[in-house]
């Protein structure tokens, strides 16, 4: 019966209220309107401890404003810089991936259809031996898949000259397909 007496809990809450006066009125420092208000509510805090607590982070919060505010390197004092941003404009590429897809389905094609003729030739080129003179008669002995091959050389040369030449920015390559053509 004695805890649940009036006089134990008016003793605490006027002990309390006063610890809590005297940390406010401790707290000496310079903040803005927005943390004055702030320290007003800490009248009413529930205990002493949230109250120390509140003035540490208002105190600490204050600093790092404070030492921002006084840093040269990124100047958060003065004046703001306008910075222009521009739309940026979408150049899209995707004749050029499709042409370039189309090409490596063409040299798949030819390989498909003249696998033998194709294996013959890498053979000539990369091997130094005797039988070179018997397998360039076989390649002249075919002049479909030579013809093809000769096609693809010619554009690959031509798509790959344009490239070269847009990337140099020439005065002739303006255009990408007609620069491609042209070569």
């Amino acid at each position: 019966m004695m805890a649940q007496s009036r006089t134990d809990s008016l003793k605490h809450i006027r002990a309390d209220s006063i610890k809590k006066a005297r940390l406010v009125k401790q707290v000496q420092f310079s903040i803005d309107s927005a943390r004055k208000a702030e320290v007003a509510k800490l009248h009413y805090a529930d205990s002493a401890g949230k109250a120390k607590k509140e003035i540490k982070r208002i105190q600490l919060f204050a600093e790092v404003q404070r030492v921002l505010r006084q840093n040269p390197v990124y100047h958060f004092g003065g004046k703001p810089v306008l910075l222009i941003i521009e739309i940026r404009k979408v150049k899209s590429n995707e004749g050029l991936f499709y042409f370039i897809l189309s090409l490596i389905l063409y040299f798949a094609l030819i390989r498909l259809f003249f696998y033998k003729y194709l294996g013959a030739l890498f053979t000539l080129f990369f091997r130094a031996t005797l039988r070179q003179q018997q397998l360039r008669e076989q390649l002249l002995q075919s002049p479909l898949p030579a013809l093809l091959m000769n096609i693809f050389f010619v554009v690959n040369a031509g798509v790959y000259s344009a490239f070269l030449a847009t990337h140099y920015r020439f005065s002739f390559a303006g255009n990408f397909w007609a620069t491609a053509i042209y070569c």
